[in-house]
């Protein structure tokens, strides 16, 4: 060792600080971590400190940026799904039923349900008032309970709400069945 002065390979050093390498049985922790921090929030960033945080504490040496950001990627996923999944829970299937009728049945107007409630004027005349009550009628019949939302992170509600919003009815009848009700049952509370 003396001939190589100070340097000292990457293993030598990971040996003596106690470290490990970043095992496959590992990743789960790892997912589950950023699924934690990925329950509040949708940007990467937070998502990666965890999954970065999540191995200190495990004293495991942080693999290479491409795998940690998969890492990253799948726990988003999960708590999407997880998400999903917890506001779609305890629908009946005649709210589910109403609440696909959303995307199906039209106004008079012609636009889907979900369409003209999502445009709903504003102003404080007679007319406008009359519309909303009437798109207003139309959420009470899902009886959806407005304690739903605390199903789920303020901030996963919040995303769910502007997809719900921004999205047409076309789009969201592409969605996966469990993101569609749970995209619906955000619009409607």
């Amino acid at each position: 060792m003396a001939e190589r002065g100070c340097e000292l390979t990457r293993g030598e050093i990971a040996a003596l600080l106690d470290l490990r390498g970043m095992r496959q049985a590992d990743y789960r922790t790892s997912i589950h971590a950023a699924a934690t921090c990925a329950a509040g929030t949708d940007r990467g960033e937070p998502i990666v400190r965890a999954v970065i945080e999540d191995l200190k504490e495990r004293r495991i040496t942080v693999p290479a940026p491409a795998l940690v950001e998969r890492l990253a990627l799948a726990g988003r996923a999960w708590a999407r799904r997880e998400s999903h999944r917890d506001l779609a829970r305890g629908l009946d299937d005649a709210q589910r039923a109403l609440l696909e009728a959303l995307l199906t049945d039209r106004a008079e107007d012609g636009r889907t349900l979900h369409g003209w409630i999502g445009e709903a004027r504003e102003g404080p005349t007679l007319k406008n008032l009359a519309g909303v009550t009437a798109r207003l009628e139309v959420l009470h019949q899902t009886g959806i309970d407005d304690g739903r939302r605390r199903t789920v992170h303020a901030n996963r509600y919040a995303i769910l709400a502007r997809e719900a919003r921004i999205l047409p009815a076309r789009a969201l009848l592409r969605l996966a069945v469990e993101r569609r009700l749970a995209t619906l049952t955000a619009f409607v509370i």
